[in-house]
């Protein structure tokens, strides 16, 4: 750069629509959710928010992952449904469901984030039932459908 002047035109990678238009995530993420304030931030997100009842792992496409990554250490169960499970490497299982459909399990169903986990003591925040009847009030106009737990899960 000699005198303030660039020897090649620059522009601001941020501004350009093309960066915009192909930095989004090309997978499309399905979530099921018991927590109402997670919920209700998932489509702001751009994450569709279902029941596992309305999308369930019979239904999902091949080679699909799932995994738990919510703040309840609750399993994903898939035994009902397997016809044949492959180890794919650590953590990472195979499942060939009986109506011939796989999928790809990380953690055997069982929380992944935990080794990750960072954030606010507790006493920062809301009581939680506080949190949730305020999260829970916009979720049917974002057409977002809360799996509600049993008396067992929850």
């Amino acid at each position: 750069m000699a005198n303030g002047i660039l020897k090649v035109p620059a522009i601001n990678i941020n501004d350009s629509i093309t960066k915009s238009k192909i930095s989004q995530p090309l997978a499309h993420i399905i979530i099921t959710e018991t927590d109402p304030v997670s919920a209700l931030q998932a489509p702001m997100e751009g994450y569709e928010v279902t029941t596992m009842d309305e999308h369930h792992l019979e239904q999902m496409k091949d080679d699909v992952i799932v995994c738990n990554t919510g703040c309840f250490d609750m399993e994903i169960s898939v035994n009902k449904n397997v016809a044949e499970k492959v180890n794919i490497k650590p953590q990472v299982d195979q499942y060939w469901l009986k109506n011939g459909r796989h999928i790809n399990l990380l953690a055997e169903g069982w929380l992944v984030s935990l080794g990750y986990v960072m954030g606010c003591p507790s006493f920062m925040f809301l009581p939680k039932k506080l949190d949730d009847t305020v999260a829970e009030a916009p979720l049917g106009k974002l057409n977002v459908k809360l799996t509600k737990l049993t008396e067992k899960q929850a």
